[in-house]
């Protein structure tokens, strides 16, 4: 069943926890949207990676070359590293405004080990 009303959410490009809900309207009032069912409206950072987000950049395991969430296949890896620590590990600028970043598999397997 369709209806010209439905449910939007926001997913966080970290965890991939929807939040923030919100109420979609058709602006043509044509049934568009399938019963009980959540649209992604916006990639946003959940409440508690945006808290992080000024001292820690969050690094994401995915499977592929991933240039956005929209196209990357995350394995459900991921670790936080303190900004001032990130720039003595990668030897590649990181702007001040970066919450995440993606990495081959592997690679953070790789980090936690250099931390024991």
């Amino acid at each position: 069943m369709k209806s010209f009303v439905g449910m939007g959410t926001h997913v966080c490009p970290i965890c991939y926890e929807p939040h923030t809900e919100e109420i979609l309207i058709h602006n043509r009032m044509k049934e568009v949207f399938e019963s009980g069912q959540k649209v992604r409206t916006a990639w946003e950072l959940c409440p508690k990676h945006k808290e992080m987000q000024a001292e820690y950049i969050a690094f994401i395991e995915v499977k592929n070359e991933a240039h956005s969430p929209d196209d990357a296949q995350p394995t459900g890896n991921y670790l936080h590293i303190r900004r001032e620590a990130a720039k003595h590990i990668f030897n590649v600028p990181l702007p001040d405004t970066l919450s995440f970043a993606y990495m081959e598999p592997g690679v953070i397997d790789k980090l936690k080990e250099r931390t024991k």
